[in-house]
């Protein structure tokens, strides 16, 4: 279920709350974007692993893709990435 489903069944009244990763839903918050007056109140959770997956044919027809994604995973690059996307907001614990 998507959060602007749950949206959607929030504002129906079908639901009255519910928990959500979907970055949607904080970005429309954030941006003055949501359908009606909602509150949003981030929580923290330990951040989830992030995956990459591809079809093992696409994998195998270009085997430098592993080392290249480990490589920006050590660099900080896919960091950089997600927090981009993120604000950071899902990699730290609040203080």
């Amino acid at each position: 279920m998507s959060g602007a489903a749950n949206l959607l069944k929030l504002e129906r009244r079908r639901i009255d709350a519910f928990i959500d990763v979907d970055l949607t839903v904080l970005h429309m918050d954030e941006h003055g974007q949501l359908p009606f007056k909602l509150r949003i109140d981030p929580l923290w959770a330990p951040p989830s692993p992030v995956h990459c997956a591809f079809n093992p044919k696409f994998a195998a027809a270009h085997p430098r893709l592993m080392p290249s994604l480990e490589a920006m995973v050590r660099d900080g690059r896919v960091q950089v990435w997600i927090d981009a996307y993120t604000g950071g907001r899902r990699v730290t614990q609040p203080q």
